[in-house]
């Protein structure tokens, strides 16, 4: 049997969470963990130096910046590629990808890529319409580098 192209198999979109449920839960309690611990110290201390508050001022919006895509982060794959949301957007056309592995990993599954240009690119899964498409992608590129159609999917134990 012969895969499709991605441009043709994926004419209709495939969308998800870029991170699973528990991971982005566990995001959110870290944040707010964070958040109740500056609380208490700039509440217990009067003293807090100006250098401390900006600090801790920049490490609220960066905190805040990635947490906030690891909550609400989308993955997409269509017929131009792949793309996912974030800090710094991700997005890779089809014919960028030379080569493709999909990695199940605790927190979040994700597609490893490889595009000549740089190092591994990682495109993240949070639900298991996803994990079949990042499948279905590495089966898809692992039968065009001649891999006698093995999918090039790897599983952690």
């Amino acid at each position: 049997m012969t895969a499709l192209r991605p441009e043709r198999q994926f004419e209709q979109p495939v969308s998800g969470p870029a991170y699973r449920l528990f991971t982005r839960l566990l995001t959110i309690k870290l944040i707010v963990g964070l958040l109740l611990y500056g609380g208490w110290v700039l509440w217990r201390r009067d003293d807090v130096a100006p250098a401390v508050l900006a600090l801790m001022g920049l490490a609220f919006v960066v905190v805040m910046s990635s947490g906030w895509f690891i909550v609400i982060g989308k993955t997409t794959i269509d017929r131009q590629g792949i793309r996912q949301d974030g800090l710094f957007p991700k997005h890779y056309r089809w014919h960028e990808i030379s080569r493709a592995r999909f990695v199940r990993m605790p927190l979040s599954a994700r597609l490893m890529l490889v595009t000549g240009h740089g190092p591994i690119k990682a495109v993240y899964s949070g639900d298991a319409t996803l994990d079949r498409a990042f499948e279905d992608i590495a089966r898809f590129y692992a039968g065009t580098l001649g891999r006698g159609g093995q999918a090039d999917v790897m599983e952690q134990r």
